[in-house]
C-alpha cells in the first residue's frame, strides 16, 4: 500500500520537472524569443532535451512495468457514445516485442495538462509547452494544434512540437486517406469527439472502415490519435498527436485522457479570443482617449491614478498646479490638494455604490502664474467593485482642462461640417484659436477688409452671430480632437 501512494508521487515530481525541461530546451533550441548568440547553446539545449527524453523514457518504461503491481492508478476508462466497440485496444499488459504496456496517468498529471492549456489560452507562447507535456504524457513523438479550413479544404499548423519541432511527414494533413476522412466529416464530428488511426465515429454511429481497409499497417505507418476541439464556420481546431508502428496503438485511457483534455483547450481558446478582443478594445480606447483635447486620468480605491491619456503625461509632467506624489494626485497648495483628495474620494465612494451622485468640480492655481486649471472629477461605476485580491475596484474619473491652452481645430474638418471653402476654413480654425482679425490678416497675408468679408460668410454658413459664438461652436465640434 505505501509503495502504491509513494510510487505516483515520485513519478509525478519527475516526469512534471523533465516536462519542464524538454520545454525550455525546446524554446530555446528553436530560438522561439530571439537568437541565442553562440551556436553552441543550440547544441547544449539539444543534448539537454534528449537527455531529458531518454530518461523519461526510462521512467515511462517503469510505470508500465508496475501497473500489474498496483503501484500507479489508472485513469478510470471513459467511452465516449462516438467510440466504435469494434475499435481494437491492446491487452492489459504488453505481449508483443516494441509494444508498450497499458497506458497509466495520475490525477496530478491530467490536472498538470489542464493547468498549461490555460497558461497556454493566458500566453500563446506556452502552447508548445502543453503540447510537448501532452506529448510526453501520451508517450508521442509528435503533437500539433492544427486548424482546418473545411472552405479550402486544407490542414494549417498552429503550434507543432516533435522531433526538432516541424511536422513530420506522418503528421495528420492532407494528403493521408484517413486525415483526408477526417476533414470530409469534420462537419459532422462533435466537438470533444476523440477518433484513432482505425476510426472516426460521431456520437450513435458505428466505427467507418479503417485507413489500412484490411487492418494491416504499413511499416511507415504511425499510430495517431486526434480530437475536435471546437468548430466556428468554415474552420475547425484539431488536437492530434502521433506515435510510430512500433509502440502500439493509443489505447483506451488514453483516449479518454485526451476527451477530458479537449473541453478546456477549447475553453483555453475561448479565454485566448476574450483576451484578445479586449486587447483590442483597450488599445481603441487608449487611441481615442489620447485624442481628447482635455487630460483625462482614472484613479483607483487608493486615490492613486493607474490610467493616464497623452494630455495626463504631458500635464503632470509640466507639474504647473498638479502633480503625481507617492500618495496620489498633489495641487500647488495643502488646501487645493486636501480639496481634491476629498472630490476624488467622493466620486470613489460613489462608484462603489453604483451612484452617480458624487465627485466635485474645482480650479487648481498655478505656480507659473497662468489660469487656474478647471477640474471635473465623476464616479467611474464598475461592475466588479474589487471582490478579488488586487483588483482594481471602484474608480473616480478626472477631467482637466487647461483655459491658457488654446485648441488647434482642423480647417479640413471645419470645410466639411460647413461647407466653407479654403481659406474660409483656416479663417475660421484661427478664431478658434482666439486670433483677432488683424492677427489673421497678417497670417494669412491678406488685408483686414477680407478676413471681416470671410467672417461674414462664415457667419451666415454656421448660422452664428458673432465671433464668440463661432468659437463656442467649434470647440464643441470634433474638429478639436488631435489627429497626430
Amino acid at each position: 500500500m505505501a509503495e502504491a501512494r509513494f510510487r505516483p508521487t515520485v513519478d509525478h515530481a519527475v516526469r512534471t520537472s523533465l516536462t519542464t525541461i524538454v520545454g525550455l530546451s525546446e524554446i530555446l533550441h528553436s530560438e522561439m524569443f530571439g537568437p541565442l548568440g553562440s551556436k553552441r547553446y543550440q547544441a547544449y539545449a539539444a543534448d539537454i532535451r534528449e537527455s531529458a527524453s531518454r530518461l523519461r523514457k526510462l521512467i515511462r518504461s517503469d510505470a508500465a512495468q508496475s501497473v500489474g503491481r498496483g503501484a500507479t492508478r489508472p485513469l478510470p476508462r471513459r467511452r465516449s457514445a462516438g467510440l466504435a466497440q469494434s475499435a481494437q485496444f491492446p491487452a492489459e499488459s504488453a505481449s508483443r516485442p516494441g509494444e508498450v504496456a497499458r497506458a497509466v496517468f495520475c490525477d496530478a498529471s491530467v490536472m498538470d495538462l489542464v493547468g498549461f492549456a490555460y497558461e497556454a489560452g493566458n500566453e500563446p507562447g506556452r502552447w508548445p509547452q502543453f503540447l510537448e507535456s501532452l506529448r510526453f504524457v501520451l508517450g508521442a513523438e509528435t503533437a500539433a494544434l492544427l486548424l482546418h479550413d473545411r472552405s479550402a479544404h486544407v490542414l494549417r499548423d498552429l503550434h507543432v512540437v516533435g522531433h526538432e519541432g516541424s511536422r513530420e511527414p506522418d503528421l495528420p494533413g492532407p494528403g493521408s486517406s484517413l486525415d483526408e476522412a477526417a476533414m470530409k466529416r469534420s462537419a459532422s464530428v462533435v466537438p470533444g469527439n476523440v477518433w484513432t488511426e482505425a476510426a472516426i465515429v460521431a456520437p450513435g454511429e458505428n466505427a467507418v472502415q479503417s485507413r489500412a481497409g484490411n487492418g494491416n499497417d504499413a511499416p511507415s505507418v504511425r499510430h495517431r490519435m486526434g480530437g475536435l476541439v471546437e468548430r466556428n464556420g468554415s474552420e475547425a481546431i484539431i488536437l492530434a498527436v502521433s506515435r510510430p508502428r512500433g509502440m502500439g496503438p493509443f489505447e483506451s485511457e488514453e483516449v479518454a485522457l485526451l476527451e477530458t483534455i479537449l473541453p478546456h483547450v477549447r475553453k483555453a481558446l475561448d479565454f485566448r479570443r476574450n483576451i484578445g478582443r479586449l486587447e483590442k478594445a483597450c488599445e481603441a480606447f487608449a487611441f481615442t482617449f489620447d485624442r481628447l483635447p482635455w487630460a483625462v486620468m482614472l484613479v483607483g480605491s487608493d486615490g492613486r491614478p493607474f490610467q493616464f491619456n497623452r494630455r495626463s503625461t504631458e500635464l503632470l509632467n509640466a507639474a504647473d498646479g498638479l502633480t503625481l506624489g507617492r500618495d496620489g494626485l498633489c495641487a500647488a497648495t495643502g488646501r487645493e490638494t486636501a480639496a481634491l483628495r476629498t472630490v476624488i474620494a467622493s466620486a470613489v465612494s460613489a462608484a462603489k455604490r453604483h451612484s452617480r451622485d458624487g465627485g466635485g468640480a474645482l480650479a487648481l492655481s498655478r505656480p507659473s502664474g497662468k489660469k487656474p486649471l478647471s477640474v471635473s472629477v465623476l464616479p467611474a461605476p464598475t461592475r466588479a467593485n474589487g471582490e478579488l485580491p488586487n483588483e482594481t475596484g471602484p474608480m473616480a474619473a478626472i477631467f482637466v482642462a487647461d483655459p491658457d491652452e488654446a485648441c488647434a481645430a482642423s480647417s479640413d474638418d471645419l470645410r466639411q461640417f460647413w461647407q466653407l471653402t479654403q481659406y474660409e476654413a483656416r479663417v475660421a480654425a484661427m478664431v478658434a484659436k482666439r486670433l483677432g482679425v488683424e492677427e489673421i490678416a497678417a497670417a494669412m497675408d491678406i488685408t483686414t477688409n477680407t478676413v471681416r468679408t470671410h467672417l461674414k460668410h462664415i457667419f451666415n454658413k454656421t448660422q452664428t452671430a458673432g465671433q464668440v459664438e463661432l468659437v463656442h461652436l467649434i470647440l464643441g465640434s470634433p474638429a478639436v480632437l488631435p489627429r497626430d
